[in-house]
């Protein structure tokens, strides 16, 4: 095996890492709101309102946040 073709194979290998790492995190932060939503839905409306959510603003509010998928859980 020659020097270029074990750099052509890492870039590979690495190039496959970061995007099955890219998927991954995708997949638990849509996980991760789609749990917050659930958790959020099951309040009930004076709860709601002490936090400052409508009811009918849970999704958006969710899908705008910026922060991880798994703080997002929390």
């Amino acid at each position: 095996m020659t020097a270029s073709s074990f750099n052509i194979r890492t870039s590979a290998s690495r190039e496959w890492g970061r995007w099955l790492s890219a998927g991954m995190t995708r997949v638990m932060t849509y996980w991760a709101r789609r749990e917050t939503i659930k958790m959020l839905r099951e309040l009930d409306d004076h709860q709601l309102r002490d936090i400052g959510l409508p009811r009918h603003q849970i999704e958006s509010a969710v899908k705008r946040r910026k922060d991880s998928g798994a703080e997002l859980a929390r």
